[in-house]
This record gives structure tokens, sequence and C-alpha cells, in this order.
């Protein structure tokens, strides 16, 4: 079993179930890489946005988004321009 320092989703898994692997404790190995991951204590959407509605859109406003992945699940939160 392996745990992670932190909360988070894997974004990307470097080996493989069964994999032999170098201790991280190893006095001549700085230990392998096995998983990346991704906080989500933030995560951020990328939207576009027609220019008619752009007049509408302020800094700081909130929104509510959707996404197929979670069905009938809102998620909360705001407006940051780029």
């Amino acid at each position: 079993m392996v745990r992670a320092p932190r909360d988070g989703i894997v974004l990307a898994r470097s080996v493989t179930q069964g994999t032999i692997i170098t201790s991280a404790i190893s006095s001549v190995a700085a230990g392998t890489t096995i998983v990346t991951i991704g906080g989500i204590s933030r995560m951020y959407v990328q939207a576009t946005v027609d220019e008619t509605d752009l007049a509408s859109i302020s800094q700081g406003q909130t929104v509510e988004a959707d996404f197929e992945a979670y069905p009938g699940i809102p998620f909360d939160g705001e407006v940051i321009l780029n």
C-alpha cells in the first residue's frame, strides 16, 4: 500500500502493479516517482464566453458550474479574469 502525503487526484501513473522500485531511503538513489498527484483544494475551469455576454461578467462574480461527470451536482465558484 502506498499513501500520499496530501489529498489529491492521480494525474499520471509511472509504474504498474508488481513493478520493483528503488527505496526512497537508499543512500545511493533518490527513489522512484510512482505517481503524479494534483491538488484538489482549488480547481480552475477555463470557459469560452460569447463577446455579447462579456459586459455582464465581472471579476469576483459567483458562478455555478455543472459537469457531465457529476450529473446533478452543481459546483460553486467565482470569476477570475486573466
